[in-house]
């Protein structure tokens, strides 16, 4: 019952945000941008997302670079 009157609470206000924080993953996100070092906070959303995880692509070209 409490999260519906929260989200009719937001719904209604006379001044809305631009962006609320939904879910519990987003609100610990949030709490640690605000503590731990930019760096950190981008290790660890790259390492999330696997942005730095090899791919097909580049293991095609490490085989051919090979002698």
């Amino acid at each position: 019952m409490a999260k519906l009157e929260r989200r009719i609470a937001l719904v209604t206000a006379a001044r809305p945000k631009l962006r609320y924080t939904v879910g519990g993953l987003a609100s610990r996100l949030r709490w640690l941008r605000r503590f731990a070092p930019a760096g950190l906070m981008d290790a660890g959303i790259r390492k999330n997302l696997q942005l730095d995880a090899p791919t097909a692509s580049r293991l095609d070209s490490a085989v051919l670079a090979r002698p």
